[in-house]
């Protein structure tokens, strides 16, 4: 059949450009390629006709083609898939592992704590082998080591199995909480050298420390308070505190710390006067190599033996200078002991106005005994570059004290390292005092120097732990009247009457002196006990009261209550409050609410708790025993003082005693159990 195409359309011929031809035009122009339709028709048909073969081999490939690429399409997918898992990880790991540096702003460091923990989480489920414990700590100190953590951050101690101890380091790296303390601080210590190399901590600058560490401490200090302020407290009786009022009652309290010192450094001059010793006040320095600045009444700008003419150079500054003052003080104590010289007092730590830290002492020891003192403190102080210019003149200083002034020789630095109690600003006048720009003197600006730096500031030396007479302090006269002498003693002298004072002097003599090592008289009660943290299970020795080192059997338990965030106790107050038939007493009766009144609650009607005049043991049975173990007497070991332990009832084979007066101390004193602390020597 032939085969017509038909025409084409005026669309056609305007789109080709031919619309604009006359008449006859426009007909002729539409045959010819209608024509022209055709031929290129028939000629594809003669094309295709005499190429079937190839065409329709063509179509077989495409579709083999198709089924293989159809075939090889997950491969290919998973291939570009890993590709891309590989990019985000890489994303991942260089935000994860980006270097701290001293500009960082707090939010900035949360979200890189945030990335830390999780990315040293894919790190430690990604372990493979397996590694003893020694060789896991090690390895995982090396990795948050590289990432801004404190050098050995965790370390094998203590009484938990190994096992349980590597366990919590595990969970403290990939943990967010502990990533910000350590980005905080080496934030902190970044910004810190940082400074001192520019030449900005100064007395003419920024004293002590840089603004940034100044502000980045008062905004933590603020944090806290908030915190505290917003958490409320409830005991096992039913009454709710703010912590924030707890905080406030406790030595957290600046103005309670100043006194508490300033109490113990009085009584540590009354009995060093009434044994007749004399006194030393003395200030200790580091080496010129230490400080990056001279003050501006020598000049002031860098200082030229910084150097490293006179030492090695020390790229960490404070950390290093107080290091060295460490050491040579510890070889001056070596020194002293080997030429017998006893010797106590008071250590403390401050910055000179570019950070380096120095030490002033106030020591006392018997008049014989002062210029030795004097020599070989001064002797040690100096074998460091003996030879370097101001050595000689201003390492060691040491002036002799007069009789009833050591309160004022160390008065002026305990102020200004605690609460600014009427201290100008170092390098400004008096009438330029309250000028600085973050508010107060110098003690804010000294807090947040002992902080960033972790240089402890105040130290006792050779004197009765502070612990037991907090302790003291704790215990109720009703009770302490029923332990021995030098219990009665200790706490009398560590609380206050109506008419007297709490006496460090005192307690000293309670204590048996200074300069005894460990060897005092009272010490602390104390129970392992299994604590729940944020990473698990630890034993901390909890405090229970304290007990007499000649009559382990006689111990007397402080006040305490069992405080938990307020919602989180399994039962009502109500409940956790019973009668105890062995005591005679309500355990957990209400006693008073944080304002200091009398606790309203639904048991007040009960009568107030009141424990046992003297020690524990008042010959309870089994059934008494039974009935304190259930009454959640908190922190005893009747079991173990059931088997003549501190406090215990009474010997195994023996019949209870017709009094509820305290036994006689045996003949042969036992051996000191492992629930007594040993109170630690308040060397420096």
């Amino acid at each position: 059949m032939e085969r017509i195409t038909p025409l084409p359309s005026l669309g056609e011929l305007q789109e080709r450009g031919y619309a604009n031809l006359p008449v006859h035009g426009r007909q002729r122009m539409r045959m010819l390629m209608a024509q022209q339709a055709l031929a290129d028709e028939l000629r594809d048909d003669a094309w295709e006709t005499k190429n079937r073969e190839t065409l329709d081999r063509i179509a077989e490939n495409r579709e083999a083609w198709g089924k293989a690429r159809a075939a090889s399409y997950p491969a290919k997918a998973a291939r570009q898939l890993a590709a891309s898992v590989d990019q985000v990880e890489a994303v991942k790991r260089a935000k994860a592992t980006q270097p701290v540096h001293s500009r960082m702003v707090d939010a900035e460091l949360r979200g890189l704590a945030d990335r830390r923990a999780a990315f040293m989480g894919d790190r430690i489920d990604g372990l493979t082998v397996a590694l003893p414990a020694e060789a896991l700590l090690g390895w995982l100190n090396d990795q948050v080591h590289a990432l801004d953590a404190r050098p050995d951050a965790f370390a094998f101690g203590g009484d938990m199995p190994e096992d349980e101890q590597l366990r919590q380091a595990l969970a403290r790296a990939r943990c967010p909480v502990w990533w910000r303390r350590q980005l905080r601080q080496r934030k902190g210590e970044l910004r810190e050298r940082e400074g001192r190399a520019r030449g900005e901590v100064c007395a003419r600058k920024q004293l002590y420390v840089t603004d940034d560490t100044l502000r980045a401490r008062i905004e933590q200090n603020q944090r806290n308070a908030a915190m505290m302020e917003a958490t409320e407290l409830e005991s096992e009786d039913g009454e709710v505190m703010r912590l924030a009022v707890a905080a406030g009652a406790s030595t957290s309290n600046r103005s309670i710390r100043r006194g508490e010192l300033m109490t113990r450094i009085r009584g540590c001059e009354e009995w060093a006067e009434g044994h007749g010793m004399a006194g030393l006040f003395t200030t200790n320095t580091a080496p010129s190599r230490f400080h990056p600045m001279r003050h501006h009444e020598y000049g002031g700008g860098a200082n030229p033996n910084a150097d490293g003419t006179y030492g090695p150079m020390q790229p960490n500054g404070p950390r290093d200078a107080q290091a060295w003052l460490r050491g040579t003080w510890a070889k001056a104590r070596a020194r002293l002991a080997e030429l017998g010289v006893p010797f106590f007092g008071f250590r403390v730590a401050e910055p000179h106005h570019d950070g380096c830290p120095h030490w002033h002492m106030l020591l006392w020891t018997a008049p014989e005994h002062v210029d030795r003192l004097r020599k070989t403190l001064r002797a040690q102080w100096l074998k460091d570059h003996p030879d370097e210019p101001g050595a000689s003149e201003h390492r060691f200083k040491a002036v002799a004290m007069e009789r009833g002034g050591a309160a004022g020789y160390i008065a002026k630095y305990i102020a200004k390292n605690i609460d600014d109690e009427a201290m100008p600003i170092e390098g400004q006048s008096d009438d330029e005092a309250g000028r600085d720009m973050f508010g107060g003197n110098a003690a804010k600006r000294v807090e947040a120097w002992a902080a960033v730096h972790r240089i402890r500031q105040f130290q006792a030396i050779g004197q009765p732990p502070v612990t037991v007479w907090r302790e003291l302090r704790r215990i109720e006269a009703e009770r302490a009247a029923g332990g021995t002498p030098a219990v009665r003693n200790a706490h009398e002298a560590a609380t206050r009457g109506l008419s007297r004072r709490a006496d460090w002097c005192a307690y000293m003599q309670a204590q048996g002196g200074a300069m005894t090592g460990r060897d005092y008289r009272v010490r602390m009660l104390t129970e392992k006990t299994e604590v729940l943290g944020r990473y698990g299970v630890t034993l901390e020795d909890k405090p229970l009261g304290v007990v007499d080192a000649a009559r382990p059997d006689a111990w007397i338990l402080s006040s305490r209550r069992e405080w938990r965030p307020r919602g989180t106790w399994d039962k009502p107050a109500e409940v956790r409050t019973q009668f105890v038939p062995a005591l005679g007493v309500w355990m957990g009766a209400p006693r008073v609410n944080s304002h200091g009144e009398g606790a309203d609650f639904a048991g007040a009607a009960r009568p107030r708790a009141v424990h046992p005049w003297t020690r524990v043991n008042n010959c309870t049975d089994e059934g008494g025993v039974a009935a304190l173990l259930n009454a959640g007497l908190v922190g005893i070991n009747l079991r173990a003082l059931q088997k003549n332990e501190p406090g215990g009832s009474q010997p195994e084979g023996k019949p209870p005693c017709p009094s509820s007066r305290p036994s006689n101390p045996p003949l042969t004193p036992p051996s000191r159990p492992s629930s007594i602390r040993s109170s630690p020597s308040a060397r420096a």
